[in-house]
């Protein structure tokens, strides 16, 4: 058998090499590159962001973010006095931002045009670049993400794809003309790590696949279809909650510092990205293990984590 010349080998090794450095670059660009949060400001008036989720967690540490950078808020919640409560808190910090509130419940919701319409009303006359559909929960009912999937009663499973997948979906058709009529226009489907599968998790799990795909779907056709309204999926790993104890640390970092990266992403040219950069790199060493390996690994991981709290409870 002819062996390949050393030129044929030459040129397969300089492509390979300068494949390698094309992908390394576009990664680094990715968490390097300043965000472009300005393309979604208009030039004279006043611009919002519309987040779901809004009064904890990511979704407060993205309303923080925003208002820390100028860009006015509405916050989406369903308890008003929640609602009212992290405006508040807002409007002390960044006297100079506008905020908004927004009372809907993501899990029993009416999602009728009509009811939808009315839910709209008050926003009608915003300039609404940005949707950001936040809010969601693994439907746990302990003090932990984790639960197995045959504990989980008919209607946690009902509320998770409500307020997982329902909602988010519902909302968004609904909002397709007031995004357009504010263009260039961005929503923002925050997705996690889960969206792989994992154990302990399996529900939420698939309703984050959902998500996922509607969004990578969504992208290119609202494209083709004239909207000038891009989409992108947000990759979420761990970050400190009340179910997730103990201090921030670099592989689990605050809602804060999480936000900061989820607006950072803003504009990298990506459908679907891994907002935080450490997430990044666990993910793709993660992603080297064989299939059967990692499921079981993250099975087993999962499982001990959940039987360890639930001798607390």
């Amino acid at each position: 058998m002819e062996l390949p010349s050393s030129a044929a080998l030459s040129t397969l090794g300089l492509l390979t090499s300068t494949y390698i450095a094309l992908r390394l670059t576009s990664f680094l660009s990715t968490y390097f590159l300043p965000s472009r949060l300005s393309t979604y400001r208009h030039q004279t008036r006043p611009s919002y962001a519309l987040i779901t989720g809004a009064t904890a967690g990511i979704g407060f540490g993205l309303a923080e973010e925003l208002c820390s950078r100028n860009y006015n808020v509405i916050l989406h919640g369903r308890d008003r006095n929640k609602l009212l409560a992290a405006q508040s808190a807002l409007k002390k910090t960044y006297p100079s931002v506008e905020t908004r509130i927004l009372v809907a419940d993501a899990v029993n919701f009416d999602s009728s045009v009509d009811a939808m319409r009315e839910l709209l009303a008050p926003l009608q006359d915003l300039h609404i670049p940005i949707l950001i559909n936040n809010v969601g929960g693994t439907g746990s009912t302990q003090p932990t993400p984790f639960q197995a999937f045959g504990k989980h009663t008919p209607a946690e499973i009902d509320g998770l794809i409500s307020v997982n997948d329902r909602f988010a979906t519902h909302l968004t058709l609904s909002m397709l003309p007031l995004l357009q009529k504010s263009a260039p226009a961005l929503v923002m489907n925050m997705s996690s790590y889960a969206v792989a599968g994992v154990s302990h998790v399996a529900v939420y799990s698939g309703t984050k696949g959902y998500l996922s795909s509607w969004g990578a779907a969504l992208r290119p056709e609202l494209r083709v279809e004239g909207y000038n309204i891009d989409v992108m999926n947000i990759v979420v790993g761990a970050v400190k909650s009340q179910q997730n104890g103990g201090p921030p640390n670099l592989m689990t970092p605050s809602s804060r510092r999480m936000a900061q990266s989820i607006i950072d992403r803003i504009g990298c040219g990506k459908g679907t990205v891994v907002a935080y950069f450490p997430h990044a790199l666990q993910m793709f060493f993660i992603g080297l293990l064989p299939n059967g390996l990692r499921e079981w690994a993250l099975a087993r991981q999962t499982k001990t984590w959940y039987d360890t709290k639930a001798k607390e409870w």
